[in-house]
């Protein structure tokens, strides 16, 4: 799955250990990108995480995992690539206005793969 796919869940996992629900979306799109591309990426974004939040707000999650029920969620954005300081800002904003909510928000950005190790592995392969 991936963020291209608005009206999908991408990944979910339950913690039963942390009692929490957790919702991922997978953005494996690039923000090397110019600015138009930009603001059409930021829209998907803004998109997708609407559309995670009315399958929280509506209790679809419940109907989906009722042994989460009592449970806490949070939606976590998976990164493929480095985001902008502007995307940073835009999620500090996401995640205060979830906590409101009780929904915890956060992003991480995947390992990006050493650029030199990467070229080794190609001349090994010759």
């Amino acid at each position: 799955m991936a963020l291209s796919n608005l009206g999908i869940i991408d990944a979910t996992s339950i913690s039963n250990e942390q009692k929490r629900v957790i919702l991922t979306i997978v953005d494996d799109i690039s923000w090397d990108t110019t600015p138009e591309e930009k603001k059409k990426h930021i829209k998907m974004i803004e998109t997708k995480i609407n559309n995670y939040f009315k399958y929280i707000t509506t209790g679809q999650v419940l109907d989906n995992y009722p042994e989460s029920v009592g449970y806490g969620v949070g939606i976590v954005i998976q990164c493929k690539y480095p985001i902008t300081v502007r995307v940073q800002e835009i999620y500090a904003k996401i995640a205060e206005k979830f906590k409101q909510r009780d929904i915890l928000f956060g992003y991480f950005i995947e390992p990006q793969e050493d650029e030199t190790a990467a070229e080794d592995d190609k001349e090994g392969d010759e």
